[in-house]
């Protein structure tokens, strides 16, 4: 289901639906925490043993060896295949559309120089060999996670003549605007921040990792045994719209058939991460999608419940909203559903684009495996270690699908548009 944004009535009006569906229920504790300053050091543990980290304890970064390390081998390899490869999801089409501002004129280096200031880092792959400029701080780790992506997934890129060289983000919400361009290709290609690794000072373990337990938690609460409330949990801050959604939490006065709580993540880390498991999550009927300072990163973990999800309609779009029928044909593909498909497409096709030669910037530093995860310690090490890909060894990416057609934006736009005015019948009636 599908929420409008217009403010609380709304989506008190969509929760009336529920209460409908539902019916009558209990009363449950809501969680309560408190502000706690100090907060553990989750970098404390040992050093796991790495294969080609040798001895190495030290913080400093290592110089990344001549020929590019290959993960430590895996039971789980496939084997090489022949033939052509499979094509990929439909929902990687919106690469095309991702990077059609410009598919005309280009992508210049005066368009990527002027990213600079929305960016925390550039990345610059020259010779099948990656290398990071900093400008920024990022918040907690994740410049170390996003680079990690990098050498540890992807395989050097299917043509060697591809050379991206582009600026990434690590903050929300995206600060380049279609408006502020008269001609689209003079707008700033910037790459928001993403990885599968987790989010160790969350205590977030690898996605794969997380996919099965939540799986796991899934089958062992079936639907009908749920609570049959529609659950929320995240961190409030200063986003008006999680506030108005707050407020439609159960009270004395009033049973909307939603249960929303406050996540304190000092508190949690505090208290060891008790109360903050995600897979145990997976115990309502309903679980609500809301954004924050954008869209955010907790949707994959909402929709991996297998529960309806309520989705507070949002401007923001990512690969994960747009291939909603593909989270399906991922679980039945486990293997073959990777991300790094995605990456290698997108890194490619903004390749194309560029009407430059990148060049090795001055003030950078190579990265690679052992220059990024041997100077790591306990969870942040464990994390990257368990999220290393080892499926590339004679495994080809698959088949980018074309372009959409002129008529095909205007059908998938339509279909949206009946499915909001349908739920606003709904929230009508019931209000």
């Amino acid at each position: 289901m599908i929420l409008r944004t217009r403010g609380l009535g709304f989506i008190m009006a969509a929760l009336v639906v529920l209460a409908l569906l539902v019916g009558a229920c209990r009363w449950i504790d809501l969680d309560v925490s408190s502000p706690i300053d100090n907060l553990i050091n989750i970098g404390a543990a040992p050093v796991a043993s790495i294969p080609f980290c040798g001895n190495v304890t030290s913080p400093r970064r290592l110089t990344c060896p001549g020929t590019p390390t290959a993960p430590p081998p895996s039971q789980t390899t496939p084997p090489p295949t022949s033939g052509p490869a499979p094509p990929c999801p439909d929902y990687f089409r919106y690469i095309h559309d991702d990077l059609r501002p410009w598919r005309g004129a280009g992508i210049t280096r005066a368009s990527v120089e002027r990213a600079r200031r929305h960016a925390n880092f550039r990345l610059v792959v020259v010779g099948g060999r990656a290398y990071v400029e900093k400008y920024r701080r990022a918040h907690q780790t994740r410049d170390v996670f996003t680079q990690w992506g990098i050498p540890a997934a992807a395989p050097p890129l299917p043509r060697p003549r591809s050379r991206p060289g582009h600026h990434v983000r690590l903050r929300r919400p995206p600060r380049v605007h279609a408006a502020d361009f008269p001609a689209p290709a003079e707008a700033p290609p910037v790459f928001l921040y993403c990885n599968d690794a987790g989010w160790p000072e969350k205590n977030i373990r690898p996605w794969s990792q997380m996919l099965e337990e939540m799986r796991r938690e899934s089958e062992r609460v079936q639907w009908p045994e749920r609570q049959p409330y529609a659950y929320w949990k995240g961190k409030l801050h200063v986003y008006r719209i999680r506030h108005e959604l707050r407020r439609c939490n159960v009270s004395n006065d009033q049973e909307w058939n939603a249960r929303l709580f406050t996540q304190d993540w000092k508190h949690a880390i505090r208290n060891g991460f008790k109360g903050s498991s995600i897979p145990k999550q997976c115990l309502y009927r309903y679980k609500i999608y809301i954004e924050g300072n954008a869209w955010s990163v907790s949707e994959k973990y909402i929709l991996a419940c297998d529960s309806p999800v309520l989705f507070v309609v949002t401007p923001f779009k990512d690969n994960l909203s747009r291939g909603l029928v593909a989270v399906d044909w991922g679980n039945k593909h486990p293997v073959q559903a990777q991300l790094i498909d995605y990456m290698l497409h997108l890194l490619t096709e903004y390749a194309k684009l560029l009407r430059y030669k990148p060049t090795v910037p001055k003030k950078v530093v190579e990265i690679c495996s052992e220059s990024i995860v041997c100077p790591t310690r306990g969870l942040h090490r464990e994390c990257m270690m368990d999220s290393m890909e080892s499926h590339f060894t004679g495994f080809s990416p698959r088949t980018l699908p074309p372009p959409f057609t002129k008529e095909e934006p205007k059908e998938i736009a339509d279909r949206e548009a009946e499915v909001l005015r349908n739920i606003e019948n709904i929230e009508r009636l019931a209000s």
